[in-house]
C-alpha cells in the first residue's frame, strides 16, 4: 500500500475539462448517441406501422412537451425586462479631414 502522497487524486473544476485534451466523459456521451441510433431507427419503424405505438408515442411527447413549456412559462415570470429610457447620443462627424 503505497503513502497518501503517492495516491492522491486530481480534481479539476468542471470549466477545466474544456481546456485538456481528456475526452472522459464526451467520449462516453459520443458513444451512448451512436447506441441510440439503432433504438431510434427501430422505433420510427415501429410508429410507422403500429397505429397503437404511434398514439402512445404521441402522448408521451405531447406530455414532456407540456412539462417542458409550463417551466419554461413559469420562468417568464421570474425574468423581467428592463428599460432604461436614456437620451439619443450626439451624433459625432467621421472627421476624414484631419
Amino acid at each position: 500500500m503505497g503513502s497518501p502522497s503517492s495516491t492522491t487524486s486530481t480534481r479539476r473544476s468542471p470549466d477545466s475539462i474544456f481546456e485538456t485534451n481528456d475526452c472522459g466523459r464526451w467520449s462516453f456521451c459520443a458513444t451512448s448517441l451512436i447506441a441510440a441510433v439503432p433504438l431510434l431507427h427501430w422505433l420510427l419503424l415501429s410508429i410507422l406501422y403500429d397505429r397503437l405505438l404511434t398514439v402512445i408515442v404521441m402522448t408521451v411527447l405531447l406530455a414532456v412537451w407540456t412539462s417542458i413549456h409550463r417551466v419554461r412559462r413559469q420562468s417568464w415570470a421570474e425574468l423581467h425586462l428592463k428599460y432604461e429610457e436614456l437620451p439619443d447620443p450626439a451624433v459625432y462627424g467621421l472627421n476624414l479631414l484631419r
